[in-house]
């Protein structure tokens, strides 16, 4: 399965991992997600996959902030990761109780490419 940076343009909402986990996932929340909650739908949150997620950047600017998503397994205190996903979910959290659907879709996609 496709897992690496960005092959063309639409790429990101066709194959790889991190759509089909985004598919997955948001197939798993339906039953949990209340009626009156204006989740994104997943149109919405692979909009923020390929060259807008975070291995877009890498395809657009190698090397130049590069969303860093990988844990040094022999640095206990390598934390940042559990701190990239906890954002993220105090984000979505945030822009779920504001109605803001867009930045609701950019946090699920990019916690989701992160986990």
């Amino acid at each position: 399965m496709y897992a690496g940076t960005t092959i063309g343009n639409k790429s990101g909402q066709l194959i790889g991992v991190h759509q089909r986990i985004d598919r997955v996932a948001r197939k798993h929340l339906q039953p949990l997600i209340k009626s009156s909650l204006q989740f994104p739908r997943i149109t919405r949150i692979l909009h923020f996959e390929g060259n807008n997620g975070p291995d877009g950047v890498k395809r657009k600017s190698p090397s130049i902030d590069e969303p860093w998503h990988f844990i040094n397994p022999d640095n206990p205190t390598d934390t940042a990761i559990l701190e990239m996903i906890r954002d993220h979910q105090v984000n979505l959290a945030e822009a779920l109780m504001s109605h803001n659907e867009e930045r609701a879709a950019f946090e699920a996609a990019w916690m989701a490419h992160a986990i």
